[in-house]
């Protein structure tokens, strides 16, 4: 029979044909198959299942001597791993992980495109089913897939590249190990001329940021920050906020690791990122990260004129987008350093963090608290300030907060300095100056933002930018 005479074929005629003996059906009612789960909406995967062809389709992977049924049978089980756990569970149960691992090394382009895709999706599922794709030697073969991009075909290197990002991603993170011989070529196809293989190899690299003090060294070592910053410079979100998020996680570490984001370049181009409405959110947390490094990294900040446009998203941006400001202005008086703070208050920065006390976690809270602290410690005006600002109250009715810790930090504040606020009686001022608190990030899922960003065209939209005016509003 043909392909086109298993057209009105059911699924269970189509699988019957693939599981008979007569050979010249396999491929006709295998083409048929694929055709069906191809089906943009609602693709009959669980049918298929059902009819128990999934392990004879993981048998033609195997028919060296009909490279069209391999590769036909390799999309219709990729199509089938598409669906949800229990439907992957089926693919690996069926044994296509091997099969497919073993075809990458395949000397057919399109066979091994279609098998690392299928990977992708199988990996891309959960950390368990990442896990055991690892386990069976897949990274090796598509790091080499990855070595070839001056060769081998675009489509085969951007499903090479997705599927990359994959197997980096899901918590609990993989381990490192297998990943750092790909750290050269990771860096080299950052500056790749077709943006879906750099923003795969973005989010890869934003995966591989999170997973350990040793992963985060060698990615430094690659010099992958230079790379990331001049992705920031572009105006395609779907670079922007993979490389924000990297970048983000290298200042959640050591001081060292802050620094050589600074000394790639962050500053510059962080402030046309602040003024983007779809960027500013993850730019605010990289910073407010920044600010909790060491006073010449704050000061990095304040020789850059960053505190502007940090103040006015505190005012103007969406509720998450003003806390992860917050963050970054609280941080900044954590430092301790006076003319920081001044620089701050000229700003009216005290009103927008009392406007912003309703919104905050109890975490930030606590932020907050310790940085009214270090201000009014450098004597009344600084308490002056707080208390002339419109919504005052805000802060002061932290004395009667439902988070113990948050009510008892603001009692100790409010009894040494504005006693006539406090519910406790005064207390003796604690001299401290703590170390100003790291970030660990917007609480979003990647999985949404990701699909969010795909939807969303390059560049800015123009109607939603505001520019920084010279005079900030009251």
């Amino acid at each position: 029979m043909t392909e086109a005479e298993y057209e009105g074929s059911s699924i269970a005629e189509l699988a019957e044909a693939c599981m008979g003996e007569d050979l010249s059906r396999h491929l006709p009612a295998t083409v048929r198959l694929r055709q069906l789960l191809s089906i943009e909406k609602n693709p009959p995967i669980q049918e298929v299942i059902e009819t128990g062809v999934v392990p004879r389709l993981v048998d033609f992977l195997t028919r060296t001597e009909t490279p069209k049924l391999q590769f036909e049978a390799a999309w219709a089980i990729t199509n089938v791993a598409s669906g949800n756990e229990r439907q992957s569970q089926v693919v690996i149960d069926a044994g296509a992980v091997s099969a497919f691992v073993g075809l990458l090394s395949s000397g057919d382009d399109e066979l091994r495109e279609q098998c690392v895709w299928g990977l992708g999706n199988i990996a891309g599922t959960n950390a368990t089913m990442r896990d055991y794709v690892l386990s069976m030697g897949a990274v090796p073969p598509v790091i080499a897939m990855l070595d070839s991009y001056a060769t081998c075909p675009i489509s085969l290197l951007r499903n090479a590249a997705w599927t990359f990002s994959n197997l980096c991603r899901q918590k609990p993170c993989p381990k490192p190990d297998q990943f750092y011989s790909a750290l050269p070529t990771v860096k080299v196809l950052l500056g790749h001329d077709d943006i879906d293989t750099v923003t795969d190899m973005a989010w890869a690299v934003s995966y591989l940021s999170e997973n350990s003090p040793q992963m985060t060294h060698a990615l430094l070592q690659a010099g992958v920050c230079t790379s990331l910053v001049a992705l920031l410079a572009t105006a395609n979100i779907n670079l922007q906020n993979p490389s924000l998020r990297a970048l983000g996680s290298f200042c959640s570490g050591s001081d060292e690791e802050t620094q050589a984001v600074i000394d790639a370049g962050i500053f510059p181009v962080m402030y046309q990122l602040l003024k983007s409405p779809r960027s500013k959110k993850n730019a605010c947390w990289l910073l407010s990260n920044i600010a909790g490094g060491t006073r010449y990294q704050v000061e990095a900040m304040y020789e850059n004129d960053i505190f502007k446009p940090l103040v006015k998203c505190m005012r103007t941006a969406d509720n998450d987008t003003r806390c992860e400001a917050c963050w970054a202005v609280t941080n900044i008086f954590c430092c301790g350093k006076k003319i920081f703070i001044d620089a701050l208050l000229t700003l009216k920065v005290f009103d927008e963090i009392c406007n912003i006390v309703p919104l905050a976690s109890n975490q930030l809270l606590m932020n907050i608290l310790r940085a009214v602290e270090i201000a009014f410690g450098f004597g009344p005006r600084y308490v002056e300030e707080l208390k002339k600002c419109r919504r005052a109250s805000n802060f002061m009715a932290l004395v009667s907060h439902t988070s113990g810790e948050v009510k008892k930090q603001a009692n100790e504040i409010l009894s040494t300095y504005l006693p006539e606020y406090s519910s406790s009686p005064a207390n003796k001022k604690q001299s401290s100056n703590p170390k100003a608190a790291r970030n660990n990030g917007p609480q979003e899922e990647e999985e949404e933002e990701e699909e969010e960003e795909e939807e969303e065209e390059d560049g800015y939209d123009d109607e939603e930018e505001e520019e920084y005016d010279d005079d900030e509003e009251n």
